[in-house]
């Protein structure tokens, strides 16, 4: 029998395993471009200066499990780099706050994920919201959640504003985003997103 011929440049078709989706894949591809971008090293030295120690093989298992988006990657020089938005930190500062609490992981990555579009919304405000909104906590326990304001107090944009002043002022870098994260006293979260 005959081999068949082929007309041009030869090619193969390589299996490249499961998808592996980003942080663009989470969000879509018309979200906002993030303002700030981070190595998985930046990202990792980010967290230990904010009292999470994790490592690289635990973000690479996270996002294995799906809790964790993959980071794009940009070519730089011969190298490869993966970098992730900065509010992935605030994902695994929630991740770990979760566990805390006894979540299953299995229980926590929805709840990432919703957190991230409420991060990344183009609103002037974002609320993020606790795992007991999202119906993570069973129906029982969710009586005992205290209201959770769908807004800063009035008093806090300014505070914002004043606190990006004083930063771009000590250290002369200028602030696009203030965070004000707030913990009551049952240790449910509060967190609002100021555009300054």
């Amino acid at each position: 029998m005959a081999e068949p011929r082929h007309n041009g440049p030869s090619t193969a078709t390589v299996d490249v395993g499961p998808s592996r989706p980003t942080w663009r894949d989470w969000l879509g591809h018309d979200a906002p471009e993030p303002t700030e971008m981070l190595s998985r090293e930046q990202l990792i030295d980010r967290l230990r200066a904010d009292h999470i120690n994790v490592t690289s093989a635990t973000i690479a298992l996270w996002q294995r499990r799906g809790l964790l988006p993959y980071p794009t990657k940009r070519r730089e020089g011969t190298a490869t780099i993966g970098y992730y938005p900065n509010w992935i930190a605030t994902l695994v500062q929630e991740l770990r706050r979760l566990q805390g609490s006894g979540l299953k992981l299995e229980q926590i990555g929805p709840h990432l994920r919703s957190l991230a579009r409420q991060i990344t919304a183009p609103t002037s405000v974002t609320r993020v919201i606790s795992a007991h909104d999202e119906g993570v906590i069973g129906a029982s326990e969710t009586a005992s959640v205290p209201r959770i304001p769908a807004s800063a107090p009035d008093s806090f944009g300014p505070l914002a504003e004043a606190l990006a002043r004083i930063y771009r002022h000590e250290y002369g870098t200028a602030i696009q985003k203030v965070e004000v994260r707030l913990v009551d006293d049952r240790g449910n979260p509060v967190s609002f997103t100021f555009n300054v």
